[in-house]
């Protein structure tokens, strides 16, 4: 579930919290994680923040 970083199926303000500390993280570094790049370019930054900003609020549902 993109955006859902805390696993709750909200993009909420938990899991801005959590993309804000990979902010700035590129591929190989310690804080870098895979799940916040959303744009899968090897960086997380400003284009990552724009594809969650246009997520944030989403409830997920998980059907049966």
């Amino acid at each position: 579930f993109p955006g859902d970083f805390d696993g709750d199926l909200e993009v909420g303000f938990s899991d801005f919290i959590l993309f804000a500390q990979a902010f700035g993280a590129t591929a190989g570094d310690e804080n870098y994680k895979e799940v916040f790049d959303l744009s899968a370019d090897g960086t997380i930054d400003f284009q990552d923040f724009v594809q969650f900003a246009g997520i944030f609020g989403t409830n997920y549902q998980i059907e049966n």
